[in-house]
């Protein structure tokens, strides 16, 4: 799924904060171990206005993405703060992109290893932003975080994105250009620009035998929601891949691992 990053700031949906409700859920948590992404749903709120909240793994690392979405109009990024408190733990500050997609609004954030080690033994999740104010109870996270985790496994095995599957690779997929080619500083947000931010986003995406990118997330996050989101959309955009080989000497899937470093320019 491409999300374009706006070259401008957007004004907030509203002014208006929503206090923080406990939303009951609509249902059970539900796993999708696919063949190139692995999300864990649940929904909330009432069946005329559903909310939704997701954990999304990648094949490989120690990343999490998290997002909450409700009904909305489509729209480009923009990247907003947030705080997300996981249990009786004190509030995280965090850099999200708001964009509107499928006819919904979605806040996504990535999370680091320390942040998921909070969210598995949270029971209750609040995230809270200037015009949304949202109370989630979570359930056993633990046992669902260890699901992930398996549907993460069986992903980068699929993928032969685990050691031994690599090892019997005769080369991983390799991009047909260098990043320096692939971006300018006309790719930079504006948004980034604005906030003076710059970091470094570790990505890594699903090339299939053709060549053709499944998938691309971020395992490690720069710190900034539009530099995450802008390095996935130039590799979807721009990036052209020649697949692995496996032993056989044949195309094969495999898994594309790359640092961007963002300098303000």
């Amino acid at each position: 799924m491409r999300i374009p990053v706006a070259c401008a700031c957007f004004a907030l949906l509203s002014h208006q904060t929503v206090l923080a409700k406990p939303l009951q859920p609509a249902g059970k948590w539900v796993v999708d171990f696919g063949d190139s992404r692995c999300v864990a749903q649940r929904i909330y709120g009432e069946a005329g206005n559903p909310i939704y909240l997701h954990v999304k793994a990648p094949a490989v690392g120690d990343g999490l993405q998290l997002s909450v979405a409700v009904k909305g109009s489509n729209g480009y990024g923009v990247q907003e703060s947030a705080k997300l408190t996981f249990g009786n733990g004190a509030p995280i500050q965090l850099s999200q992109l708001r964009f509107g997609v499928e006819k919904k609004q979605v806040r996504m954030v990535n999370l680091t290893k320390a942040q998921i080690g909070q969210l598995a033994s949270a029971s209750e999740l609040r995230w809270s932003t200037a015009n949304l104010d949202h109370s989630m109870p979570l359930g056993p996270m633990g046992n669902l975080i260890k699901i992930v985790e398996k549907c993460r496994s069986t992903l980068g095995d699929y993928w032969n994105g685990t050691p031994e599957k690599m090892a019997l690779l005769q080369q991983t997929p390799t991009m047909n250009t260098t990043i320096r080619r692939l971006f300018s500083t006309n790719d930079y947000p504006s948004q980034a620009v604005f906030n003076d931010q710059s970091g470094t986003a570790h990505i890594v995406a699903l090339i299939d035998e053709k060549g053709q990118m499944a998938d691309c997330m971020v395992v490690e996050t720069s710190g900034a929601a539009v530099l995450d989101a802008q390095t996935c959309i130039i590799m979807r955009k721009r990036g052209k891949f020649s697949p692995a080989v496996g032993a056989d000497g044949k195309p094969a899937k495999g898994i594309f691992a790359q640092r961007v470093r963002w300098e303000m320019p």
